[in-house]
């Protein structure tokens, strides 16, 4: 009997070992990426933040020009997550628990897109618009200071879940009461209040926002319990 065949196929047979390996690789990838996108979230956020304290100063030039240098940098963040769905699309099939990195990838997108929005609706803020509306943008930077929270605790949860902290389950806690305190923020700035006259659409995008906030941490929460199980 001619054995050469079969030493070749063996050659080509996967070890348990290395493909598991290979999947730990691809996560990790997938979740570093996600990392460094919310990484970037979190320079637009803290930009965004400056831009309401120049509103309420009235400088305006230096708002608009922290809108478009928040406008760069939400290109490079987009350009990351682009970077990572194709990743995910070249790996997914040796992913165990692909539809939870899916559902957290959609989830970050879609708080881009609506992070994206809020930048352009806040361009083109004048004197007029802070006159009118000082009170909303009282209650737009209240909203932003939580973003804010919920974002930077975000990118430790990721940071500890790369390292294999502990720290994870108590950063999943904060996050879900970040994310609770911004969901009631915003029913309650909807529901009681009829102050905001030109930042309609920044309400808009705060509610949209906020809601987003929430879809990402489920997403996390389970991803991380799918893979503790």
């Amino acid at each position: 009997m001619d054995f050469r065949g079969v030493s070749v196929l063996a050659s080509n047979v996967i070890e348990p070992e290395e493909l598991q390996l290979k999947v730990s690789l691809a996560e990790e990838s997938i979740i570093e990426s996600m990392r460094n996108a919310v990484a970037r979230f979190v320079e637009i956020v803290d930009e965004i933040s400056k831009i309401v304290e120049d509103l309420l100063s009235m400088r305006f030039e230096g708002a608009r020009n922290r809108v478009q240098k928040s406008l760069a940098t939400y290109a490079s963040c987009k350009e990351i997550v682009e970077t990572t769905y194709l990743r995910f699309a070249r790996t997914s099939t040796l992913l165990m628990h692909n539809l939870h990195y899916l559902n957290l990838l959609n989830s970050l997108s879609s708080m881009l897109q609506n992070v994206h929005r809020m930048l352009i609706h806040l361009l083109p803020a004048g004197k007029n618009m802070v006159s009118s509306d000082e009170k909303a943008l009282l209650s737009l930077q209240k909203f932003v200071a939580l973003l804010n929270m919920y974002l930077k605790t975000s990118l430790e949860f990721f940071n500890a879940y790369l390292s294999r902290s502990p720290k994870t389950e108590e950063l999943l806690n904060q996050l879900s009461k970040i994310s609770n305190d911004l969901e009631s923020y915003i029913k309650d700035l909807v529901l009681n209040n009829s102050h905001f006259n030109q930042l309609t659409p920044i309400t808009l995008d705060m509610e949209t926002l906020a809601y987003s906030a929430t879809n990402l941490y489920e997403a996390t929460l389970c991803l991380y319990l799918a893979k503790k199980s």
